[in-house]
């Protein structure tokens, strides 16, 4: 599976890696100085693998997480390396649902 470059975003490229009715992830590669402006209506998570991203007021370095929760919105550009962030979206909407799915699994 590989990396497509995102098709609202300039210097964002994606890799989905899990896709399913609860939640969305994918690992995002920026560029230098790339910005992704989204909505994280069901909540998201983060965390900066490489290079460093700032989200708001925040500058997030190698490893930093951040959390979201429902109807946030995600507003996060890249340092001056660029970045690679593993993203996972939607999963916070219904949480007894989940556990409901893992239980059952």
């Amino acid at each position: 599976m590989g990396s497509v470059q995102h098709a609202t975003f300039k210097g964002l490229a994606i890799t989905p890696l899990y896709k399913d009715d609860f939640e969305d992830v994918s690992l995002l590669h920026f560029k230098a100085g790339a910005n992704m402006q989204i909505s994280a209506s069901g909540g998201a998570e983060l965390l900066v693998l490489e290079g460093d991203v700032s989200e708001q007021s925040d500058v997030l370095v190698k490893h930093s997480w951040l959390r979201l929760p429902i109807n946030s919105e995600l507003n996060i550009t890249a340092g001056k390396h660029g970045a690679k962030v593993w993203l996972k979206l939607g999963h916070l909407t219904d949480v007894n649902k989940q556990i409901e799915r893992v239980q059952n699994a």
